[in-house]
């Protein structure tokens, strides 16, 4: 295995797929809290198990973070648990054969034993602060020789950000988006490339004439908000009403939980290669749009996504794909470019 992954598409061949903590790591917690992080453990370590199976079913190595029994390794400063590493590719990304781990704040990275062996294969940069601590992560997407940054979730740290990627203009086509951004969310839960020339969007975007010219296009149709009495859900009502937990979460944890109100999750597909994808929701007319294009979707369980704010391509980052660096722009010029979309 190697460092090598140049788009969200090529043939996948090693992956990180992130993970909860142990229910152990609750135990002195009040027994309302106690018993529904149980609950949201034991639901989500049954789906991520049934997604490594059905990576490994494809031939996919899956590398998993390791936590080591001691729960105060992972706690900041004040002494509350850190978010777990569930959702990986908001602080990695493999851009060619360089490998990125961004913002690790615990005490014992739960990811180490799997980046040691990386550094032993590749070139691996960290950092938790200064520009590259600024990158996010999940707002790059990688297309062979051509690299799309969303400028909308940059914009505030861009006089930091600016200088990285024209370092990377050096051997990529970059493209600032600055159109559309205005939800200033994560590109990976807007719309999804699946395959050369076809994309999947949410409702948030509509516009991919200059980003992506001549893609064919699926929208998903926009979904009906369900009113909710706090930003995250799960599928148990007793954890619902539980006041002491919900609590415990506005006090303890609330960066661990998104905004279930304005997240599309189906958009957030994890892609095998050009001719298979993972999926979390059924979806018919896509399925079948996508399946006359030759493309396969397989439906896995994700119930706690919006738990953990993380859908299949969050929970995941692509360490190697086959292919390298194609060019799926050919009527671009072959130069090097940074060019700014307004």
């Amino acid at each position: 295995m190697s460092i090598n992954s140049y788009s969200g598409f090529q043939p996948l061949k090693e992956i990180w797929l992130g993970d909860c903590y142990p229910k152990s790591f609750y135990d002195d917690l009040e027994s309302d809290t106690r018993d529904a992080f149980h609950t949201i453990t034991e639901m989500t370590k049954k789906d991520l198990n049934g997604i490594e199976k059905k990576l490994q079913e494809f031939g996919v190595t899956v590398r998993r973070p390791e936590f080591d029994s001691d729960p105060n390794i992972y706690t900041n400063s004040k002494g509350y648990l850190m978010k777990p590493p569930i959702v990986p590719r908001d602080e990695n990304i493999t851009l060619g054969d360089t490998f990125y781990h961004l913002r690790n704040y615990y005490k014992k990275d739960p990811w180490q034993s799997h980046l040691d062996k990386l550094k032993q294969q590749g070139k691996v940069i960290e950092a938790n602060d200064g520009g590259l601590a600024c990158l996010n992560t999940p707002s790059i997407v990688r297309l062979g020789r051509d690299i799309v940054v969303d400028w909308g979730p940059h914009k505030d740290w861009w006089h930091l950000v600016e200088p990285i990627i024209k370092e990377w203009s050096k051997n990529f086509r970059i493209q600032v988006n600055k159109k559309n951004t205005d939800t200033y969310g994560h590109s990976d839960g807007i719309f999804c490339p699946v395959a050369p020339g076809v994309i999947v969007s949410t409702f948030y975007n509509k516009e991919y004439s200059r980003t992506f010219p001549n893609w064919d296009i699926y929208y998903l149709d926009e979904p009906t908000m369900a009113d909710f009495n706090c930003n995250w859900f799960i599928d148990d009502e007793e954890i619902m009403k539980n006041a002491k937990f919900n609590s415990h979460l506005e006090k303890f944890a609330r960066d661990w939980v998104g905004d279930i109100r304005e997240t599309v999750f189906e958009v957030n597909m994890l892609v095998i290669d050009e001719k298979n994808v993972l999926a979390i929701a059924h979806n018919e007319k896509l399925f079948d749009w996508l399946s006359k294009k030759g493309i396969n979707v397989h439906l896995v369980d994700f119930k706690t996504r919006s738990f953990w704010d993380g859908g299949l391509h969050c929970i995941t980052c692509d360490i190697e794909r086959e292919g390298g660096k194609q060019n799926y722009f050919p009527e671009r010029t072959n130069s090097n470019y940074m060019e700014y979309i307004n």
